[in-house]
């Protein structure tokens, strides 16, 4: 078992509270891409894009989204005229530096 693994077993055993994160930038294009989110994070270390770029499958529900809570970068929302409301970003409590 490698090192991180044994890590993360023991704080997962031991009921710390612990984070998942992403340290780059993530990019959102499609309704899709939601759905295929990791909705365990609760931060990302860069910027946040959400954009519309495929019309066929436009992103309409951000309910993916409702653990993050923190955003190192900066939060883009481009292009989503689907989009009626923000309420996956519901326990979003910082954005940038």
């Amino acid at each position: 078992m490698r090192l991180s693994h044994k890590i993360f077993l023991v704080i997962l055993l031991s009921g710390l509270p612990f984070t998942f994160s992403f340290s780059q930038n993530i990019t959102l294009n499609f309704q899709e891409a939601l759905g295929d989110f990791d909705s365990s994070m609760t931060t990302i270390s860069g910027d946040l894009i959400i954009e519309t770029t495929f019309p066929f499958d436009p992103i309409v529900d951000l309910s993916a989204l409702s653990n993050i809570t923190s955003i190192q970068g900066d939060l883009h929302i481009i292009s989503n005229g689907a989009l009626t409301n923000l309420d996956g970003l519901a326990d979003l409590t910082s954005i940038g530096g």
